[in-house]
């Protein structure tokens, strides 16, 4: 996470007075990111540095007319204004991130070349849950033939590759 969305990062948790106002911060930063990812023409145009800034602020108001969070609002104008709204998805990822270890919530894949069985499953949940000292943890389980056998863990940005695939490259 580079210094400079890690600074908004940080002003971001002083926003939400609740945990209801926090995952609806939290919502609405995954909508933007999504959107100025998946949206050409909306990235163009918040990037586009002949359109003033207010301009682009009040297309972000429209367009967000519904959230009720003014201070959303008003993050996502300051972040037009200095010129950082590029820096929205590493924004939202990381926000998400820390509110996730903040709360003892782990996120992983667990990536397979065959279908695994509950029990296998919850072994490798259990390992890692202990490993990260979770409270919870949100899985989704990939298929993924290319590995040939053995699984592959991502955790965040980190990745515990027990593929048969891999050992094979690093015989060779």
């Amino acid at each position: 996470m580079s210094v400079i969305a890690n600074r908004y990062i940080q002003a971001l948790f002083s926003l939400p007075k609740s945990e209801e106002e926090n995952k609806s911060l939290e919502k609405s930063l995954k909508e933007v990111a999504e959107t100025f990812k998946t949206n050409e023409e909306f990235r163009k145009v918040l990037q586009d540095p002949r359109i003033n800034s207010n301009v682009k602020v009040e297309i972000i108001k429209e367009i967000f007319k519904d959230n009720k969070q003014t201070s959303f609002i008003k993050f996502l104008a300051l972040l037009i204004k200095e010129g950082r709204i590029n820096c929205i998805q590493e924004i939202a990822e990381g926000y998400e991130q820390i509110n996730s270890d903040r709360k003892k919530e782990l996120k992983m894949k667990i990536i397979v070349a065959s279908p695994i069985d509950e029990k296998q499953t919850k072994t490798i949940i259990e390992k890692f849950k202990m490993m990260y000292k979770a409270q919870t943890i949100e899985h989704e389980v990939i298929i993924d033939e290319s590995l040939l056998g053995g699984v592959k863990i991502m955790v965040g940005n980190k990745i515990y590759d027990g593929s048969v695939a891999t050992q094979l490259e690093q015989m060779f």
